[in-house]
């Protein structure tokens, strides 16, 4: 196998998995468009509980009739913000969590956090929250808000493969410069 052969080979392997990466962040991105799209009837539900999911993520359960069957769905958002901040004076942090215009829940954190009186001030037990929902599927739904920016998901994958494909003209290119600028072996043994 020749030098140049290597090189390609490398720009290949390493490249086509940032092109996988890619290509699955966009399908990801294509799937999730195609399923908010879907949700087009409405309804009016109600905040029956929260899910905690680590790391300063609390989301309101909201309950919706659809046709005389009850569903839940649970409220997402495009991301979690933590804001940690302990002094002397301040160990306790119960209120001050708030949803950002780009859909992001901020969460401010100390050395303790009481997340379910922050979820109580965003969203009361029994308050009212809109459902968008496929009409023909309902327990697909989104509670509150249609996703219109991409997800975190799609845009880490799609980041990665960019990175990863750039990565791979990189290291080709520190191959060739290498190969180029340094004698071979072969050009040392027939010395």
């Amino acid at each position: 196998m020749t030098d140049s052969q290597v090189i390609l080979l490398e720009i290949f392997l390493v490249g086509g998995v940032g092109l996988l990466l890619v290509v699955a962040g966009v399908f990801i991105r294509i799937f999730e468009k195609k399923k908010s799209r879907k949700c087009s009837a409405s309804v009016v539900g109600h905040v029956i509980d929260y899910k905690y999911h680590g790391n300063g993520g609390v989301f309101p359960v909201v309950s919706y009739e659809v046709d005389g069957n009850s569903y839940t769905v649970i409220r997402k958002f495009r991301g979690v913000i933590t804001k940690t901040k302990i002094t002397p004076t301040k160990f306790h942090q119960n209120s001050g969590a708030y949803i950002s215009c780009k859909d992001y829940l901020v969460v401010p954190m100390s050395a303790i956090t009481n997340f379910r009186k922050m979820a109580e001030e965003l969203w009361p037990i029994g308050s009212d929250m809109v459902v968008y929902y496929n009409p023909d599927s309902p327990k697909c739904a989104y509670a509150e808000k249609l996703p219109s920016a991409m997800s975190f998901v799609s845009i880490m994958f799609i980041g990665m493969g960019i990175f990863t494909i750039l990565l791979s003209f990189f290291i080709a290119f520190l191959m060739t410069c290498l190969l180029y600028t340094s004698p071979s072996p072969r050009d040392t043994e027939r010395s």
